[in-house]
């Protein structure tokens, strides 16, 4: 089977345009057969290559009907791309096999993707966790992506309660001792979670990017608009709800550095970026009451 070249790849990105493109019956097995083989030659042709083919990937899983499609090429490369997969050096600054095979995987899986699926992608490294996700947020085309953003924003707080990590059920606890362990476990992946939020820009990338949303929602509030019923607002909450659980689970299940995080926080965008215009927000367009429960 023939590789798709460079040239190749540029040329259906071309095709794509600002909508993209289903793919038909009739050029599907040729076009996953092609991918699959790229990918898996990408040990001769570099990661040049791979990374081309992996954000075109990326592209085409944005359109529902082809994101069956999509995880079919991914479930058919084979060992030699693993390689290069696993040599990749994963920078926060976007782009990247992993952002964009990342980017595949929440299309396909959606929620049925966790923080439990990246940790194991990432040969349980928390460093390369937060990285790929940086690379998400800090990428124009996924981070302007409000669906993207927020399935990226749940995987992320995913990364800091017990079940990511811990194959274990309360009701399954047997002693005292047990649940030590288990609580000394999660504080681990907290420390090392808060370490790398240290160390790269997720914060700030977090901040940024949903920058113009909270701007929109702002002049939203000021105009009297309605910001509950909006779908344009809708995945916003959800979002900064994501965003916000997960600090408040670092500080309050970790046992290192939480003085350190709560320092970080107050010197990035997200305290006068999202905080405090949201909490503005709130005060001046508070959420509606629950409806009542059925008699």
């Amino acid at each position: 089977m023939m590789l798709l070249s460079k040239e190749d790849i540029a040329a259906l990105s071309a095709r794509l345009g600002a909508t993209g493109f289903a793919i038909g019956a009739s050029e599907q097995d040729t076009l996953r057969e092609q991918m699959v083989s790229t990918f898996n030659g990408s040990v001769q042709d570099g990661q040049g290559t791979a990374e081309a083919c992996a954000e075109l990937l990326a592209k085409l899983s944005r359109i529902d009907s082809n994101r069956e499609w999509a995880l079919q090429v991914l479930t058919g490369v084979d060992e030699q791309f693993g390689k290069v997969f696993e040599q990749e050096r994963v920078t926060t600054g976007g782009g990247g096999i992993h952002v964009h095979v990342l980017v595949v995987l929440l299309d396909v899986l959606e929620e049925q993707f966790t923080g439990r699926e990246l940790w194991e992608l990432c040969s349980e490294k928390m460093g390369r966790c937060l990285a790929i996700l940086c690379g998400l947020f800090g990428t124009g085309a996924y981070a302007d992506d409000t669906a993207r953003v927020l399935e990226a924003s749940r995987v992320l707080f995913q990364l800091t309660v017990a079940d990511t990590y811990i194959d274990c059920d309360l009701e399954e606890v047997k002693s005292l001792k047990h649940l030590e362990k288990m609580t000394r476990e999660l504080h681990a992946h907290n420390n090392a979670l808060i370490r790398g939020i240290l160390d790269m820009p997720v914060i700030q990338g977090v901040a940024e990017c949903l920058r113009p949303r909270m701007e929109s929602l702002t002049k939203a509030v000021g105009s009297g608009q309605d910001i509950w019923g909006a779908p344009e607002h809708a995945s916003l909450h959800e979002t900064l709800g994501h965003v916000f659980s997960c600090l408040h689970n670092l500080l309050l299940f970790a046992t290192e550095s939480s003085t350190k995080l709560r320092k970080h926080i107050t010197q990035t965008p997200l305290i006068n970026t999202l905080l405090l215009p949201y909490l503005e927000a709130l005060i001046a367009s508070p959420p509606p009451p629950p409806p009542p429960p059925p008699p």
